[in-house]
């Protein structure tokens, strides 16, 4: 985690996390196994934050010229981030996953996706794209419970 960033429902900083005044380690580690043990999270990680930045396009008096940031609790993204880095070395994620590979990102997607189309056009040959953002399409609850993942 970043120095500086904004703080969740809590009001806790990041700073507070890697302070040297006291160790937030050996306490983050009871409350996690604790966590694990019960298979139950904290009910506020369930809680979140919404800010609305402006895009700084268009009038910031349209609400679509917002982007909303959910702000969530640094204690929570901690924990998530150790069963994160345990999987993401035994699991290698696909090239082709651009919005979760380290560096690559939607400019890259694109990029890939014109070449392709340059490439089809350039042989006169049709191209069919279908672009499917899951996380957007359904909301967690019910996506989980249709998703049968073998």
């Amino acid at each position: 985690m970043k120095r500086g960033k904004a703080t969740g429902p809590d009001d806790l900083a990041a700073d507070l996390w890697k302070s040297k005044l006291w160790y937030p380690a050996e306490w983050l580690a009871k409350f996690f196994n604790q966590v694990i043990k019960d298979k139950k999270v904290s009910e506020c990680w369930h809680n979140s934050t919404t800010t609305p930045i402006w895009k700084k396009k268009g009038s910031p008096a349209d609400r679509s010229n917002y982007l909303p940031i959910r702000l969530l609790l640094h204690s929570m993204k901690i924990f998530e981030r150790i069963p994160d880095r345990r999987i993401r070395e035994i699991v290698k994620v696909s090239n082709n996953q651009c919005g979760f590979a380290a560096g690559c990102g939607t400019v890259d997607a694109i990029h890939t996706a014109l070449l392709l189309l340059e490439k089809h056009r350039e042989k006169q040959r049709p191209v069919h794209i279908a672009f499917l953002d899951l996380e957007k399409a359904c909301d967690r609850d019910r996506c989980s419970q249709n998703i049968d993942i073998r």
